[in-house]
């Protein structure tokens, strides 16, 4: 099946770290999920494709200060004005110092 080639190309030849395939392959998994629901294809061809073993924990937690600070800076300079909210309210949840990206906060009412 090509999805299984697919997650063997990412780990053998790729060399990817079992993680990384997971979410690739997440990604594919979405995608054909959304094709049978919209009645594009009959089933997934990826239903039954084995997942790498990834640990529970992983040593990446997420963005680091500079990757994060690169992503709401690009996301601000966008054309599209829903960007920075798209990526600067995830971020908040991860404590960032929002007051040091000049967010301004306002309450309703």
């Amino acid at each position: 099946m090509d999805v299984e080639r697919y997650v063997r190309w990412l780990q053998d030849v790729r060399r990817y770290q079992p993680s990384t395939v997971s979410r690739r392959l997440s990604v594919v998994v979405g995608f054909y999920r959304v094709c049978v629901i919209d009645a594009i294809l009959e089933h997934s061809p990826a239903d039954y494709v084995r997942r790498p073993t990834v640990p529970a924990e992983s040593p990446t937690l997420g963005l680091g200060h500079l990757q994060f600070e690169a992503l709401i800076t690009t996301a601000r300079l966008s054309a599209n004005p829903n960007d920075f909210a798209l990526v600067a309210l995830p971020g908040s949840a991860r404590a960032a110092d929002l007051r040091s990206l000049r967010v301004e906060h306002r309450r309703p009412g």
